[in-house]
Formats: structure tokens, sequence, C-alpha cells
């Protein structure tokens, strides 16, 4: 695990990426709403609201903890009809994991969507990295402010941190989908993430049959690095995006 960790301090102060996006894309974010940890942004749909997407960001540097690094992909969802609610969860001046991550998050998803006037549709969580292992934890606690997500997408998930607290993952709802990706080149978190992932569901009973591992293949120009996600090229959008939009139309 110190391994890991070491690693993704490295990506965190990377910024786990750089935001290249035009101020016209960053203008359709709104927020951030409320403070610190609990901070969260949203993007509406450009139509009727299908459904809510929450989107965990990987570990914080200084831009991940925004929505800066994703905006097209956050574009993309709210094109697709969904409501997207990206809290920040944790503050990237402290690189090292905060402990209360699902309770900050839980405290931004609810501000989210209050600030969007609590539309009851189907929900899916989509967690990048750190965000991966917490998009399960998230969907675990959800229901206690409203939301009841339909699936989760956790891609590139990194292992969990000692010091976050164990959540009781027989609370998730065994009808719920859970997709996990992984990358054919991801050095950074590896498959090790993704089996913790695992491990973690099978001890709490949850069905084998809600759950799917995705291997994201490296081909031609396209590598399924780690930092793969953060680019909207056309494969990795395919990579990416596409699976979402697949999971997000499978629970509507």
């Amino acid at each position: 695990m110190r391994g890991a960790a070491a690693a993704l301090a490295v990506l965190a102060l990377a910024g786990c990426g750089s935001a290249k996006h035009p101020a016209a894309l960053q203008a359709r974010v709104e927020g951030p709403f409320g403070q610190g940890a609990d901070q969260v942004w949203v993007v509406r749909p450009t139509g009727p609201t299908k459904s809510v997407v929450v989107f965990l960001h990987g570990l914080g540097g200084p831009t991940e903890d925004t929505p800066a690094n994703h905006v097209p992909w956050l574009l993309h969802l709210a094109e697709r009809g969904s409501a997207v609610i990206y809290p920040r969860y944790e503050v990237a001046a402290t690189i090292d994991a905060q402990p209360a991550a699902a309770e900050h998050a839980l405290k931004g998803v609810a501000l989210g969507l209050k600030t969007l006037g609590l539309p009851r549709v189907p929900a899916v969580i989509i967690g990048y990295s750190r965000g991966g292992p917490l998009a399960v934890d998230l969907a675990s606690v959800a229901p206690a402010i409203g939301l009841e997500p339909r699936g989760v997408l956790a891609v590139f998930p990194s292992r969990r941190f000692p010091s976050e607290p164990k959540l009781d993952l027989r609370a998730l709802d065994p009808t719920e989908l859970v997709w996990i990706m992984i990358g054919d080149r991801d050095t950074v978190v590896g498959p090790y993430g993704a089996d913790e992932l695992l491990q973690r569901l099978a001890s709490s009973g949850f069905p084998q049959k809600s759950v799917r591992l995705i291997e994201v293949v490296s081909h031609g120009t396209f590598s399924a690095t780690h930092l793969a996600v953060l680019s909207d090229s056309a494969d990795a959008r395919t990579a990416f995006w596409d699976t979402a939009d697949a999971l997000v139309t499978r629970v509507r």
C-alpha cells in the first residue's frame, strides 16, 4: 500500500493532468457551492433531466479536486440528459487522503442535489482512481440523502488508504450494477485497487452477477495508462465515455 500511496502522491503533485479546456466550456460548469471539502460543482443537462451522475475525481492535486480536468466528459454526460454533480470531498492542500472523504462527498452531493432542484431520476456514480473505491462507499450511504444509485463505474480504482473507515458494503442494493475498469498499461494503481474492491464486494455478499470487470486494452496510438482517462481523444471517448453511457442507459 505504501508504494501505491507514494505513486498517487506523485500523481497528485502533477494535478492528475492539466486543464486545457476553453473558458466557454468551463462556463457551463456551475460552482463551487459550499465550503472547503464540502464544495460541489454541477452541470445541468441541455434538455430534460433523465438521470443524475455523481463524478468523483482522483487524488486531489492543483486541479483534480475541481472539475477542470474532466470538463469535456462532464459536458458530454449533460448533453445526454444527465445532471452532473462533482463533489470536491477533499482539499488539494493536503496530499494525504482525507479520512472523512465519504462524509464530505455525501455533503457535497446533498448540496448538489438541492442546487439542481432535487431531481427524482435514476442515478449513477462514476469514480476515477481515488474516487473508484469511494464511489462504492458513497453508493452504500447515499440513500441517507435521498439518492439511490442504480449503478457504479469505478475507473482505474486505487486501493483504499488505511486511514479511511471501512464502510459496510452490505448496505448496497444487490440489484445495483458495479462496473470496474482496469488499464493494461496503468502502472500507477495497476489491478490492485480493482482486486481489493472485488474482494470487499465478495466479502459483503454482493452478488457476483451484478459485477462486471472491464479491461481497457491499448491499441495503435492509444495507451491505456492511468492518465488516459483525462484525454478526450476519440479512443479515450470510446473506452471511457461509451462505457459510462452504456451504464447510464442501462439504469434509466
